[in-house]
């Protein structure tokens, strides 16, 4: 519309960060809130007397453009510009860490998050799932002035663990490879979901 500036969340102007670091060439990225909910019925009614939530559950995946590891210096020492986000890391899994990979994104602060240290490298090694930690994932809209700082937090999905990971290519397209997660809560710009009781886990 003339005048109005495009102000909707698209792909083209989000930033998805994994623990603060920028998720480079993130094709998409999608997550699922279910509410588990039992009707409650008495003895003598046909219909139920209420409707009670069970559980709560956060799912979803994102999709991953892959690079190598030293792409970027051997691209750069060729003469060729890399994106800024690029790292020399790669953007495999192993590099999700702002300890890890500083050249991927700056930490910037979480919404409501409880102190991840984001091992997240650590979700497919067998010999450290016993002791892996959760990590956080934030979506950011990007806004007009496109500085690093200018940025609004969308959503913070909190306590993640990937679950599966999957990988393609051929001769047709580029490497994607497909995470799926589960996490504990979700926050959104106009909420922040808070623990329902005293849990083991809180105790």
């Amino acid at each position: 519309m003339p005048g109005i500036p495009p102000f909707f969340l698209s792909g083209g102007n989000a930033k998805i960060k994994v623990n603060g670091v920028v998720l480079a060439f993130c094709t998409d990225f999608s997550y699922s809130i279910r509410v588990t909910h039992q009707q409650t019925h008495v003895l003598g009614l046909y219909e139920p007397s209420s409707v009670e939530p069970l559980s709560y559950k956060v799912s979803g995946s994102f999709t991953v453009i892959r690079y190598m590891n030293n792409v970027k210096s051997e691209l750069e020492s060729a003469n060729y510009k890399t994106p800024n986000t690029t790292s020399s890391g790669g953007n495999g899994i192993g590099a999700w860490s702002p300890n890890n990979n500083a050249d991927l994104g700056s930490t910037l602060k979480r919404i409501g998050t409880i102190g991840n240290d984001g091992r997240v490298t650590e979700a497919f090694n067998p010999s450290k799932l016993q002791n892996g930690t959760f990590f956080d994932i934030e979506i950011y809209q990007k806004m007009p002035s496109g500085t690093e700082n200018d940025v609004k937090g969308v959503a913070n999905i909190r306590n993640c663990r990937i679950s599966a990971a999957d990988f393609g290519t051929s001769k047709k397209s580029v490497a994607m490879q497909r995470f799926t997660f589960e996490a504990i809560y979700v926050d959104e710009d106009s909420f922040i979901a808070d623990f329902s009781g005293q849990g083991q886990q809180f105790q």
